[in-house]
């Protein structure tokens, strides 16, 4: 799996809660030169140095039947599984099934998204400034 950060898209919003702006970033992975998921990462954790990221696996063709979205909460102490979605748009139809947390810990993708958790993490600029508050 490898991450493209060549085309990662950056959006800046601003928070409706505290009025300070943040960074939504999606993120394309690919797995033998096919498209593998979709990451998008909220890095706006009101001060607690935290990111909510979504993970959208499949197929990739409509009507996304086989997507299912997987959701974690990540900061410098850890990860942990959340009810999917925390940082997408709700409407998509690409994000297929969202798994609720008791749902993605017995899902069979569970170590695929951790791996991709972790890759994300480590290599995504954005995500990397929130982690070490250096916002």
């Amino acid at each position: 799996m490898t991450l493209d950060l060549s085309d990662r898209q950056v959006i800046r919003l601003p928070c409706e809660a505290c009025g300070r702006d943040y960074d939504r970033v999606v993120v394309f992975a690919a797995q033998d030169g096919d498209a593998y998921s979709v990451v998008s990462v909220v890095c706006h954790g009101h001060g607690d140095a935290e990111v909510w990221l979504d993970a959208t696996f499949g197929s990739w063709e409509q009507p996304y039947a086989d997507h299912l979205t997987l959701s974690c909460r990540v900061s410098a102490a850890g990860a942990g599984a959340v009810d999917a979605i925390v940082a997408s748009s709700g409407g998509q139809a690409h994000l297929g099934r969202r798994l609720n947390r008791e749902e993605a810990l017995k899902s069979p993708r569970l170590p695929e998204f951790w791996t991709l958790v972790d890759a994300v993490v480590t290599t995504v600029p954005e995500v990397e400034a929130v982690l070490s508050d250096e916002r």
